[in-house]
């Protein structure tokens, strides 16, 4: 496995596991954001869980790419009210630079419908998670504290 594609993996780890402690205090449309983030981060860990093995379970990866392309519609539909209420990690430029925001919504599903008309394999799959883990680390990168 790639050196970047391990980081990823990693991430994706560490961002899902933290998902029970981000949503406690958090309330309304900020735990909404959380919670589809957070399902985000899970269908990336089953991806990556499945490529350090080595071992593909195409039901099992077909259903994380899915929540992955329809989450990623929803992205600006769970950010459509400014709400910066701690303990959201959301920044500012949200919703100063939507535009930028909805379209990197738009590259992450673009990325997984990509990857769920390719190959449902360990090439395919490290493929697909370099372009969707490049359209999450993007939007984190801009968008995220």
């Amino acid at each position: 496995m790639k050196k970047s594609l391990k980081a990823l993996v990693l991430a994706a780890i560490v961002a899902s596991s933290g998902l029970a402690f981000a949503l406690e205090g958090s309330v309304g449309v900020v735990k909404d954001r959380q919670a589809l983030m957070g399902s985000n981060g899970a269908s990336m860990k089953i991806l990556g869980d499945m490529l350090k093995s080595g071992t593909i379970d195409v039901a099992a990866a077909t259903a994380a790419l899915t929540t992955l392309q329809a989450n990623s519609k929803n992205i600006p539909v769970v950010f459509a009210t400014n709400d910066l209420t701690p303990p959201t990690k959301a920044k500012p430029e949200i919703w100063s630079q939507v535009e930028a925001f909805t379209a990197a919504a738009l590259v992450l599903e673009t990325a997984a419908t990509a990857a769920l008309a390719g190959p449902i394999d360990a090439n395919g799959l490290g493929a697909a998670m370099g372009a969707i883990g490049g359209a999450c680390g993007a939007c984190h990168t801009a968008f995220r504290m």
